[in-house]
């Protein structure tokens, strides 16, 4: 259900309307996921020339997972959330 309740607010968020995003400090939003979720970092990388990094957030049986992007000052918008993540061996991939 948490993750319905946040993909409802952020189905129409996207980078370009970054400040419309729910975002908060960096720090308290991913104290949030680790702590009350259960989630930790599991995948990153930068975007925008430095500027941003986006980061995936996962519990460690892929039961839900968050993406969210952080910038320079330390402030992070969540971006999707959802349930039954899992990772795909590799940087390759896999074909659709």
């Amino acid at each position: 259900m948490r993750a319905l309740a946040i993909a409802a607010v952020l189905i129409f968020a996207t980078t370009t309307a970054y400040a419309q995003q729910q975002c908060g400090r960096y720090a308290q939003l991913a104290e949030g996921l680790s702590d009350k979720y259960g989630e930790r970092r599991i995948a990153g990388g930068v975007q925008q020339g430095g500027q941003r990094v986006v980061e995936v957030w996962a519990t460690e049986d892929g039961a839900t997972f968050t993406i969210l992007i952080r910038d320079v000052r330390g402030i992070a918008c969540l971006l999707s959330a959802g349930e039954a993540w899992r990772a795909i061996d590799g940087l390759k991939g896999e074909r659709s």
